[in-house]
């Protein structure tokens, strides 16, 4: 059986080192203003407890220790997080069940998820972003390999 090259696996350490070296991509970009929307929680049949355990880990490092280094290291405040994972996860780490399909295994979110996701505040964009158009967006891995 063949093995998946240790830095392709989906694991915390290759997703924070990898966060670590696009950071660099960010501080030569000042004045763009870069979006990291999380992954969506999955169904339970579509990710395991340690997958979906380890999605909200990292969204929570990004969130709490990423951005607060990143910006006291370079000063720059270019870099934010939507936390679609975490408005529509329940405690287990799986898409709540009142945002679930009437589809078993579907992991998109129903009328009601999608509402829940539209009208949840987004993150503060910096001012100097807010009428530019200088902005990227980086979507999430729901770290399962799908």
């Amino acid at each position: 059986s063949s093995q998946v090259p240790a830095r392709r696996q989906k694991t915390m350490e290759n997703y924070t080192a990898w966060f670590k070296d696009i950071a660099k991509v960010f501080q030569k970009h000042p004045n763009k203003l870069f979006v990291y929307l999380t992954a969506p929680p999955l169904a339970p049949e579509r990710t395991t407890p340690e997958n979906a355990a380890r999605a909200r880990q990292f969204n929570q490092w990004l969130q709490n220790e990423f951005i607060p280094a990143y910006q006291q290291e370079t000063g720059l405040r270019n870099f934010v997080v939507y936390d679609l994972f975490d408005k529509l996860a329940n405690p287990e780490n799986l898409l709540a069940e009142q945002y679930r399909t009437e589809r078993p295994g579907d992991s998109h979110p129903n009328v009601a998820g999608y509402q829940a996701a539209a009208s949840s505040t987004p993150p503060r964009w910096p001012n100097s972003h807010r009428r530019s158009n200088k902005t990227s967006l980086i979507l999430g891995d729901s770290g399962d390999g799908r």
